[in-house]
């Protein structure tokens, strides 16, 4: 699986290379600071989908930790996509300019993430492979694992704070 997507990361990379070569992205769009190539995109990619297997394959309930079942590998797989789909609609925006818009779908994905545990890695990256085409992927993976802490805050800290003000029955 990690393969397949650094395979076709390298061929982004390719196609790229061959119209107007591989892309650098800016940190805040200024060209003052450090510019971060394209060519990353292979080592980020990479480690990401590794790691997301890694967390995918833990959460499997089979003795053999590096067979992931097939129930579990969907599942990972559907939220990869809606996250990409995300990523994707993300990344247009941003490059149309809609400034409104692209915060509105910001401020959806924390209100998502009080309801739906987004912080799972397999959401990271089809973020990250959503925007890919737009920004790059390193400069997601960083962004999205801040953001991936802050989904975590959101989800959990208010079910902890439900069940420790929620009333026993004796």
């Amino acid at each position: 699986m990690t393969a397949i997507i650094v395979c076709l990361s390298g061929l982004v990379l390719v196609w790229e290379y061959f119209n107007g070569g591989v892309k650098t992205h800016y940190m805040l769009q200024s060209d003052d600071l450090p510019g971060i190539s394209n060519y990353w995109n292979l080592l980020v990619i990479a480690i990401l989908s590794w790691c997301t297997l890694f967390f995918v394959s833990k959460r499997t309930s089979t003795q053999d930790a590096t067979a992931i079942s097939s129930q579990v590998l969907k599942k990972a797989l559907k939220r990869c996509l809606v996250a990409c789909a995300a990523g994707i609609a993300l990344g247009i925006l941003f490059l149309s300019g809609l400034e409104q818009a692209t915060n509105a779908l910001m401020l959806g994905l924390f209100l998502v993430s009080f309801i739906i545990p987004i912080y799972k890695f397999e959401y990271l990256l089809g973020f990250v492979l959503g925007l890919t085409y737009a920004v790059g992927a390193t400069l997601p993976t960083f962004f999205g694992l801040i953001l991936i802490g802050i989904f975590y805050i959101t989800y959990h800290v208010p079910r902890w704070v439900y069940y420790k003000l929620k009333p026993r029955n004796n």
